[in-house]
């Protein structure tokens, strides 16, 4: 997903690097342009996007929360959102109206990627995710999250799973739980195993 909302973010640009990267192998199909930003650029026409095989994700916080007929759905420059950020606060929270096969299918075609992430590499990800957000936020802790100290636990953990080595990984029942709930189904499988487990 291309995050459009800084200078020389344009549908052109935008075009320019979809072919550039999908011709190195990339795979991309979405685009996250909100509609704030879509006016600081002059409401251009966003229909060459579709055409690219990019589709549209908007973000609008009402203080009444999300609802199947809110206003990140609303269409604007000829696109229709497919996905909705509808809060950022304490994360940010995203809503797609179909299932996962179709959000899968959206995002990939009929064909499903070449490469699964294997659990270890989903958990992984995650773990990225959260020290991402702890940087990008400058704070230690992701709200309700583990600490960071833990998560670069879990980080060389996960190299040495990669690697073939052993050991274990011993996160707060808060850690555990905040890693759990946000790790998809086969990631959360491995992390209730032997090797990732509460203090």
């Amino acid at each position: 997903m291309w995050d459009a909302e800084a200078a020389g973010a344009t549908v052109p640009r935008l075009l320019a690097l979809t072919t550039a990267y999908r011709a190195l192998g990339g795979i991309v199909s979405l685009v996250y342009l909100p509609a704030w930003w879509w006016h600081n650029i002059g409401a251009p026409d966003l229909r060459p996007l579709s055409q690219a095989g990019l589709s549209l994700v908007s973000s609008n916080y009402p203080s009444g929360g999300y609802s199947d007929n809110g206003p990140g759905w609303t269409p604007y420059g000829g696109m229709t959102p497919v996905q909705w950020q509808y809060t950022e606060t304490p994360l940010d929270m995203n809503a797609f109206r179909g299932t996962a096969a179709d959000y899968r299918a959206l995002l990939y075609g009929t064909q499903p990627p070449e490469e699964e992430m294997t659990p270890e590499q989903a958990l992984d990800f995650e773990a990225l995710i959260y020290r991402v957000e702890a940087m990008i936020n400058n704070r230690p802790t992701v709200v309700g999250g583990p600490t960071s100290g833990e998560v670069n636990q879990l980080h060389n953990k996960l190299e040495q799973i990669a690697a073939g080595g052993g050991g274990e990984v011993v996160l707060s029942p808060a850690g555990l739980a905040e890693v759990k709930a946000s790790a998809h189904d086969g990631a959360a499988s491995a992390i209730n195993g032997a090797t990732i487990h509460p203090a």
